[in-house]
């Protein structure tokens, strides 16, 4: 009975031990770091990894989610990166809110450095910010596995007032709220201060796909009060999460309101 118990520890260790040198257990570090931008620039957020050397890495891919109500997407930069041997890869810039990445070599990445640089144009006001999610990474064919690490980007003032001009910011034109905050099934949404002409009201998730038109008013008074019942344009409850009210006036946006549905 002592050997066969011997027998099977042997067994199992040798199975785990194969595993962890064929990549089963083997796992890449990857991030995003966080950074400050101001409005109308372009930034260039690096994509890190740990050391990938004895990995026999010869592909990635992954989507990116952020919030494009304050950055959009630009594309990728692979000059001074260990990827760039690669060669500029594919990118899919089809979805608003979404980016696709991917690439593929002959020759194995090495060392842990910049893989590479994603860009983004900051489209936001001062004082926003957006989660840049980085969504089903993978190396290889998921071998070895990626450890992610998402960042966030802050939209602040310009200092071009330094350099003896004025900072070109968008600003809120309207005072836009709502209430309660958050909320499970109903909240009541507050515009004040209004212009004269026609507005669009609009409810937004956070990929910026429009979900559900609210209205094309002419507003009478500068202030009104409209509802909005966590329901898609089909009527269909929509999931909990973050969601923008967004006002425009000939296609300009004058106010975004961010909102929370709890469930």
């Amino acid at each position: 009975m002592q050997r066969c118990k011997l027998a099977l520890i042997s067994w199992l260790s040798a199975i785990i031990i194969a595993w962890g040198n064929n990549g089963g257990i083997a796992q890449i570090n990857v991030q995003l770091v966080d950074v400050i931008s101001a409005p109308n620039h372009t930034v260039s957020i690096p994509l890190l990894t740990s050391d990938l050397s004895g990995y026999d890495i010869i592909s990635y891919q992954f989507e990116v989610l952020f919030d494009s109500l304050v950055i959009r997407a630009v594309g990728v930069s692979v000059e001074g990166t260990i990827a760039a041997p690669w060669g500029h890869p594919a990118v899919n810039l089809d979805s608003t809110g979404r980016m696709i990445v991917g690439n593929f070599g002959t020759q194995a990445l090495s060392s842990g450095d910049t893989l590479l640089k994603l860009l983004f144009n900051v489209v936001g006001n001062p004082g926003d910010t957006s989660l840049i999610v980085l969504k089903e990474f993978q190396f290889n064919n998921g071998s070895p596995s990626a450890w992610l690490k998402n960042g966030r980007l802050k939209v602040e003032m310009p200092s071009g007032v330094a350099r003896g001009h004025s900072p070109s910011v968008p600003r809120q034109m309207i005072s836009l709220s709502n209430s309660p905050e958050p909320f499970p099934d109903r909240t009541a949404i507050h515009v004040r201060q209004l212009p004269a002409g026609p507005i669009e009201i609009d409810i937004f998730n956070i990929l910026g796909q429009r979900v559900k038109h609210l209205g094309s008013l002419i507003p009478e008074h500068a202030q009104i009060e409209l509802f909005w019942d966590a329901t898609n344009q089909y009527g269909d409850p929509v999931p909990a999460g973050i969601y923008f009210c967004v006002v425009t006036q000939f296609n300009q946006i004058l106010a975004v309101d961010r909102m929370i549905c709890i469930k």
